[in-house]
């Protein structure tokens, strides 16, 4: 009977410890897991702001693809109203090749480079009216010409007349094209007014581009910090999350162990049941009171050792 209190006592004492070590680890594996909730909600918060940020991004690449687009159409206006400037200014110099190719020699190499061939023009006229006038005062005024001189100074007075009919012509054609260029010089200065606008426009949206695209280079590197630091936040709770699993698993195994003891603790009371019951018998076939109950009482006193029952 001593040795088999001394088992039981044992085992007491080892569920008692089993029980102790399963409290300590359930405890420790709730924290843990109290632990990595804590750095899964952090977590959660770094790709919550993380997605703010790539939504703003979004808005700004939007925000930039449209101002690159208008700078594309801005360019291309300036681009064109450039070329058809430098296109007129072509029509220009045709303008005054063909004022220098209808002048007759005499005239067009009075002025060389054709800048002021309209001015020649006029001058040569004015001088064959005024050598008109003369020729024509001298045939009125002069008796003294003799019929060959006379028919000399008529002579001249045709000539100087067909070319002052001639001058005009000229100076009529070289007035329609002066004209012509004038209206394409004004043409010109529109256009390049126009091209300045436009590249006015272009640097403008550039400006505003450039600062969306500092913006959202900003937000790239924030991006990139919030990654990193959810990163490291996830991994440091699958670091947590194993431990606490690791412990769990060695709370299951002290768990069944409990079980275990428990188990064999309740054939052991059902055991010691049986034993008392069949002391009393024996007790009961010799009629003896105080047997019984030195037998009942001796099987109270190790079931009250053992914590088995209670008073």
């Amino acid at each position: 009977m001593a040795e088999k209190e001394q088992v039981d006592a044992q085992r007491i004492t080892e569920l008692q410890n089993a029980e102790k070590k399963l409290r300590i680890l359930i405890e420790k594996r709730n924290a843990l897991n109290d632990e990595a909730r804590v750095i899964a909600e952090e977590r959660d918060n770094l790709n919550k702001q993380k997605n703010e940020v790539l939504r703003k991004m979004e808005e700004l690449r939007t925000m930039r693809n449209s101002l690159v687009e208008k700078m594309r159409e801005h360019k291309r206006l300036r681009d064109e109203y450039r070329e058809q400037a430098k296109a007129l200014i072509a029509t220009k110099k045709k303008q005054k090749d063909k004022m220098r190719d209808v002048l007759p020699k005499d005239i067009a190499s009075k002025d060389k480079g054709g800048k002021k061939l309209y001015p020649t023009i006029e001058r040569e006229l004015e001088a064959a009216k005024a050598e008109l006038k003369m020729l024509e005062l001298k045939q009125q005024t002069d008796g003294t010409l003799t019929p060959a001189k006379e028919k000399e100074l008529l002579e001249r007075i045709k000539s100087t007349s067909e070319n002052i009919r001639r001058l005009e012509k000229l100076a009529s054609e070289q007035t329609v094209i002066i004209e012509e260029t004038k209206a394409i010089d004004a043409d010109i200065n529109i256009l390049f007014a126009s091209s300045n606008e436009e590249h006015e426009k272009v640097l403008k949206l550039s400006e505003e581009s450039q600062k969306v695209h500092e913006q959202y280079v900003a937000l790239s590197k924030e991006v990139s910090h919030l990654i990193e630091e959810a990163n490291k936040k996830h991994q440091e709770f699958l670091k947590i999350k194993a431990k606490a699993n690791e412990i769990h698993a060695k709370a299951m195994e002290f768990r069944e162990k409990v079980i275990s003891i428990r188990k064999e603790e309740s054939l052991s009371r059902d055991e010691l049941k049986k034993e008392l019951e069949e002391l009393r018998k024996n007790a009961r076939k010799e009629e003896d009171k105080e047997a019984v109950e030195k037998v009942a009482e001796d099987a109270l006193e190790v079931l009250l050792k053992k914590g088995k029952i209670e008073l």
